[in-house]
């Protein structure tokens, strides 16, 4: 078994409930300061833990940030870590298409979700679930259950 810090941990659960991450949304969740966040992810991905997609320069813009998430290892991870099974873990089971049309959407629906679960906490409340229009359900490859948005 890899050994993993505590703030890799949190990192790991973090992409586990959120999906997807930015360095700026896990800084915002508290988890640890932008340059720790940082060491953190590439030490994450050498272990074949995470993954990250680059957007490149956006046009007027500059560069967007990476986005992070889990790889099948680091489900199972955040699945044990969390004592949940895997299935409730969110991570991308394709990486073909994650952002090719959507990015700002994308960050700006987790922006949100990360917002609301933050707000809720400080009100005391428990947020039972939170779909996004890119948790899917189903599989590409069933004929029974073609994959769609849990949405």
């Amino acid at each position: 078994m890899e050994y993993i810090t505590t703030h890799q941990e949190n990192i790991i659960q973090a992409l586990a409930k959120y999906k997807f991450l930015t360095v700026r949304q896990i800084v915002k969740l508290g988890i640890s300061t932008e340059q720790y966040v940082r060491v953190n992810l590439r030490l994450l991905r050498e272990k074949k833990i995470i993954n990250r997609q680059t957007q490149g320069i956006q046009s007027r813009l500059g560069k967007s940030e990476d986005i992070h998430f889990l790889t099948i290892k680091g489900a199972k991870i955040a699945s044990e870590s969390l004592d949940t099974e895997l299935e409730t873990i969110h991570y991308p089971k394709s990486t073909a298409t994650l952002f090719q049309h959507d990015y700002f959407h994308r960050v700006a629906t987790i922006n949100t979700k990360i917002s609301f679960y933050q707000w809720a906490e400080k009100q005391g409340y428990e947020v039972d679930f939170f779909h996004t229009y890119f948790d899917m359900v189903g599989s590409v490859k069933s004929k029974d259950e073609k994959l769609r948005a849990k949405t």
